[in-house]
């Protein structure tokens, strides 16, 4: 979705997205509704301007989807920042195993910098711990592990 002409996803889903769903809650991190949305699909993990939902004296942000109510969670910006990074559908270079914690630097998405974390595999995923939290993980985008400049591997968020 990264390639979409003029970074217009919305209007790429509408017009190749099939059925798409409708409106929905926006609800804090406890569950209260605090108003609707027009559609998950135009929303995106740490996105504050479009919310509409005015009235607080605190921004608020995007800070997580639940697809399957429908619903899209907001939050303040420090609930978008976490240390640990799990993702599934791994994919370790050729000769690039290792046993137990690797230090490295992983990134999200392809404009984050790498940082400094700890990988290891558990239970076929890959968890990363990153020193600093990190922003606006989004589940479905990959992470990255370095050692140096090499790529060990990958994964995507869940």
């Amino acid at each position: 979705i990264c390639f979409i002409p003029s970074n217009d996803y919305v209007a790429f889903l509408e017009r190749f997205g099939g059925e798409l769903p409708g409106a929905g809650d926006f609800v804090s991190p406890e569950g209260a509704v605090l108003g609707r949305h027009s559609g998950i699909y135009r929303y995106t993990i740490g996105q504050r301007k479009g919310l509409n939902l005015g009235g607080g004296t605190d921004p608020l942000y995007v800070v997580g989807k639940n697809a399957a109510e429908n619903s899209l969670i907001v939050g303040a910006q420090e609930d978008l920042f976490k240390r640990e990074v799990r993702a599934g559908d791994v994919n370790l270079i050729s000769g690039n195993t290792w046993e137990g914690e690797l230090r490295c630097n992983a990134k999200i998405g392809y404009r984050m910098a790498p940082a400094a974390a700890e990988a290891r595999c558990e239970d076929g995923q890959l968890v990363v711990l990153f020193d600093e939290p990190v922003r606006a993980v989004s589940p479905g985008q990959s992470i990255v592990v370095y050692n140096g400049d090499r790529v060990v591997g990958g994964g995507e968020i869940l």
